[in-house]
């Protein structure tokens, strides 16, 4: 569930050797979750499993209106409703500012502080943590699609097989409900 981040993985779920439901809705925010949380309820229909998510890059955007402390206590009440243990949290990888327009409402450093409040928020609710900036910097631009903002081909090859190596950890997880 989250954001485009996620969303766009629908084309390549086929790399995931799990049953997946895709929630994630480009565009979304933290304010979306609790839409999605419903739409979870509803996919889960009893059964347990990881909910991996990822939120914070339009929270970033001063359009949007999201203060870091409003992003944080809504990421901390998500995660409180999943059970944080339940939870892998796909950090923001940032955007290629370069590729965006001059009036373009995201920074690296805007991001970087939405990432450092949901990393904190994290820690405090057991989630775990894949942070996308780390796994996609070795390929530079490349790893992001020409509107600067959304991965590429090759963010998502170098990052889905980390989700799917930690989604099919073998420690169970309990469900957080």
């Amino acid at each position: 569930m989250g954001d485009s981040h996620l969303a766009r993985v629908r084309r390549s779920l086929a790399v995931i050797n799990a049953e997946v439901r895709n929630l994630a809705v480009g565009g979304s925010t933290v304010v979306d979750l609790e839409t999605q949380l419903r739409e979870l309820d509803d996919a889960r229909e009893g059964r347990e499993g990881i909910v991996n998510l990822s939120i914070g890059t339009n929270d970033a955007a001063p359009w949007r209106g999201i203060s870091v402390d409003t992003f944080a206590n809504g990421l901390a009440g998500t995660l409180t409703t999943l059970g944080g243990e339940d939870v892998i949290y796909l950090a923001p990888p940032g955007v290629v500012e370069e590729r965006l327009p001059a009036d373009a409402p995201w920074t690296n450093a805007a991001i970087d502080d939405y990432r450092s409040a949901a990393l904190d928020v994290c820690r405090i609710h057991g989630a775990q943590v894949i942070r996308a900036d780390d796994i996609v910097k070795p390929f530079g631009p490349n790893a992001f699609s020409e509107d600067g903002v959304h991965l590429s081909g090759t963010g998502y090859r170098a990052l889905l097989p980390v989700i799917n190596t930690l989604s099919a950890s073998e420690n169970p997880v309990p469900q957080g409900r």
